[in-house]
């Protein structure tokens, strides 16, 4: 995820004898500021979201009617629609089963769309 600064308010006292380029100066300063803050937090997010793929393969099956089925190794059906919206799943899903199905369900839509160009 991309983060930039789009705006800094300053609510504080205004500091006296200071001229518009030293008061511009302390801005860009405060914004460079938060800018790294919000970049050292990305980074710090992106640690803890390290992808974590599975073996397990998923099988998806269409429909005659145009669905598309997710079957996930340990039981789980889910159901999408022909647009790939999720649409019902099993009482068995976890999670991490309806998680994995959502990516399944992602890749192969992507896969038949770069099929289709």
């Amino acid at each position: 995820m991309d983060r930039r600064v789009v705006r800094v308010d300053y609510d504080g006292p205004e500091p006296e004898g200071l001229g518009t380029a030293e008061k511009l100066a302390i801005g860009a300063a405060a914004a460079i500021a938060v800018g790294t803050a919000a970049s050292a937090m990305s980074k710090d997010e992106g640690a803890d979201a390290a992808p974590t793929e599975t073996a397990a393969v998923l099988e998806i099956r269409t429909r005659p009617n145009g669905q598309m089925e997710v079957l996930v190794p340990g039981g789980c059906t889910v159901l999408h629609s022909d647009l790939g919206l999720r649409e019902q799943h099993g009482s068995s899903c976890s999670q991490e089963d309806l998680k994995q199905a959502n990516k399944a369900m992602t890749a192969h839509l992507n896969e038949q769309g770069a099929a289709g160009h």
